[in-house]
């Protein structure tokens, strides 16, 4: 589940002919655009407004969580802040038990995923689903 635009979410924001400024999310209204608080104090509207994915998970985001930065677990959970320590706090979806983290990061797309998303681009291609599978099962095989 990709994070979604909330008040106070980390952000960057850009206009065609402005430099990208990095803030937190306000709101979005249709006449104006997005309105992002920049870290240098203004308030503007923007155009153009994606997630920092560099930045921490907001409380009930749905992250992927590891120890050691390099295995990550096949399921998520959801974040629910960090410790004054420093540690990230997160409630285990499937069994409801609450752990404590040394890394979490919003989920990645599997392999699958990103070359249907990228497949999804070409407009001749009518079922890019099943072009990702036989490419994946051939680049498997090898």
């Amino acid at each position: 589940m990709k994070p979604e635009l909330k008040l106070g979410r980390r952000c960057i924001a850009w206009e065609d002919n402005v430099d990208p400024v990095k803030g937190n999310y306000i709101k979005f209204q249709p006449d104006d655009g997005h309105w992002v608080l920049g870290d240098d104090g203004s308030i503007m509207p923007y155009q153009r407004v994606e997630i920092d994915l560099d930045a921490d998970p907001m409380n009930g985001d749905e992250v992927e969580v590891s120890d050691h930065n390099d295995d990550w677990s096949e399921y998520t959970d959801y974040y629910i802040g960090k410790a004054l320590y420093g540690k990230h706090i997160t409630l285990n979806i499937g069994s409801g038990a609450v752990a404590v983290w040394n890394h979490v990061r919003f989920p990645q797309q599997s392999k699958r995923e990103r070359l249907i998303e990228y497949l999804g681009k070409i407009p001749i291609l009518a079922r890019p689903e099943e072009f990702a599978d036989k490419t994946l099962k051939i680049t498997e095989e090898e």
